[in-house]
Parts: structure tokens; sequence; C-alpha cells
């Protein structure tokens, strides 16, 4: 597992690559220990079951899941906003307040629009931007 972790992180090796990885680590732990105690008995073959098979899984179980921050951008000016926190919910401004020059005309592009998300219409940016 730390291999493909290291691969990952370091090395900038791209998931599906890292899933393989895992996959051929697993074939080859199968193939020199042999199937695992508890198949044995009921005669199922199952491989894979000494390493997870995603990488995904690997980074929640050495807690390496990365913290991201969503940020509106402007379409027109590519100028950015936070996101307003309140409890759960962000808010974000409707429009660009961004003035090229002071006392000039701000921008005014939309940034969000109103996506359905299961049962309720929720505002997301237009063109987030993800640091």
């Amino acid at each position: 597992m730390l291999i493909a972790i290291v691969l990952n992180i370091f090395s900038h090796v791209t998931h599906p690559w890292c899933n393989a990885l895992l996959g051929l680590l697993n074939l080859l732990l199968t193939m020199i220990l042999g199937n695992s105690a508890s198949d044995e008995g009921n005669g199922q073959q199952d491989r894979g079951n000494y390493l997870p098979n995603n990488i995904c899984t690997v980074c929640k179980k050495f807690n390496l899941e990365p913290i991201t921050h969503a940020y509106a951008t402007c379409p027109k000016c590519s100028c950015i906003y936070p996101a307003d926190k309140k409890g759960k919910l962000r808010t974000y401004p409707q429009q660009c307040t961004f003035m090229r020059y002071q006392g000039g005309k701000p921008c005014g592009q939309i940034l969000i629009k109103t996506e359905k998300q299961g049962h309720q219409k929720v505002r997301i940016p237009i063109k987030p931007y993800i640091i």
C-alpha cells in the first residue's frame, strides 16, 4: 500500500495506474501466500483480499484526504469570491463586483447558477475554482 501512496503523491502517478499496481500486488500476494483461510473452506477463490483495490481507499486508511476550498470565479474577468458559510450551507455572491479602475463600472457578470441536487435546489458557482 505504501508503494502506491508514494507513487501517487510524490511521483504524480494517476489513480488508474495506482489501482493497477494494487491489483498486481494483490495477485502477487495471492500467488505467494495462496487464498485466504476463510475462502478455502467454501471453495471460492477471492483474489484481492490482501490489499485494497482502490488508491482512494488506501488514502482514507492513512488519513490523506485533501482539504479543499471552493471559490466562485467570474467567467468574464476571472476575479474570485470565497463562499460565506452559514452552518453547512455555502453562499456565493450573485454578481461580480470587480472594477477595473476606481470609480469605474463593476463587471456585473453572473457568478452562480441554480442546480437541482436530490429534492432541493442549490446555488453553485458557474466557474468554480478549487484550492
